[in-house]
């Protein structure tokens, strides 16, 4: 017996014990299978309820922009709200108001900033359902 250690054994002081024997002993992990197939179904999970459904959206969006016609109500990016009076491949002229004497205001836009579309209604007279003209 050891008096030293009150008869308990002495770990770490033989031949390749100690901190650096147990590293060297130390065996990777082997590789599971699971992970990757957790890993790929978080990915799919993902992909399918955040990016599928944002590039749909954006697509659409896209697409409504470029059919605009004359008697749409659009908004554009910079918060300015009016009707499409006239339009070409890249440029809409819209309405934006109209003055006392009848004159109507319009200005010039890019198709680019555009911000969102409401199609007019041939049952309301071009008129957006809500109240609003």
């Amino acid at each position: 017996m050891n008096g030293a250690t009150g008869g308990l054994p002495v770990v770490g002081h033989g031949h390749g014990e100690g901190l650096a024997g147990v590293l060297l002993q130390a065996q990777p992990a082997p590789f599971d299978p699971s992970f990757l197939f957790m890993m790929g179904s978080v990915f799919l999970i993902f992909y399918l309820l955040v990016f599928r459904p944002e590039s749909k959206r954006r697509k659409e969006q896209e697409a409504q922009i470029k059919a605009a016609t004359k008697g749409d109500e659009i908004t554009t990016s910079g918060g300015i709200r009016g009707v499409i009076s006239g339009e070409t491949d890249d440029v809409v002229t819209v309405d934006i108001a109209t003055l006392k004497s009848g004159e109507r205001v319009r200005v010039k836009i890019a198709r680019s900033s555009i911000a969102s579309v409401a199609k007019a209604d041939a049952t309301d007279g071009g008129k957006k359902k809500g109240g609003e003209s």
